[in-house]
């Protein structure tokens, strides 16, 4: 074998390789970012914080009403601030913890200078619909 066929061998050989380390390496990084997406051990504790937290501001905002509003939401978006429905409802999509539709139905409220996504607004938003439409749920697809 030549110096020249040699210098080849190894350098496919160290390509092989570093690919194969790089995939490594991505692998794992894919690994990561899935479990960080997916929830695991960490976000869960703080999940439950979080819905401890939200659960509790609903109760007060509601009242007497807390507990069917704390089923609303959890129906509509499973007590997540940040959800999104990609379903258009004629240009409005349903955003936040009570899946407010935003702009029609949330620039209707006192809290359209706040993100529907904000947990406090979202919920202070989600009463003043509760309250205007007579203490009815009749604007949400869940129901208590």
């Amino acid at each position: 074998m030549s110096i020249y066929q040699h210098l080849q061998t190894n350098l496919q050989q160290y390509h092989v390789g570093r690919f194969f380390i790089k995939l490594s390496v991505g692998g794992m990084l894919g690994l990561l970012f899935s479990a960080a997406m997916l929830g695991v051990a960490a976000p869960a504790v703080q999940a439950k914080q979080d819905t401890t937290a939200i659960k509790a501001t609903i109760s007060q905002v509601f009242g007497p009403d807390g507990p069917a509003a704390i089923r609303v939401a959890t129906c509509e978006s499973g007590l997540d601030p940040s959800a999104y429905n990609p379903i258009s409802v004629r240009g409005s999509h349903a955003k936040g913890l009570f899946q407010i539709l935003v702009p029609s139905t949330w620039r209707t409220t006192a809290q359209a200078g706040q993100s529907p996504y904000n947990a406090d607004a979202n919920t202070l938003a989600a009463h003043e619909i509760f309250v205007r439409d007579g203490h009815s749920w009749r604007e949400w697809v869940c129901k208590p």
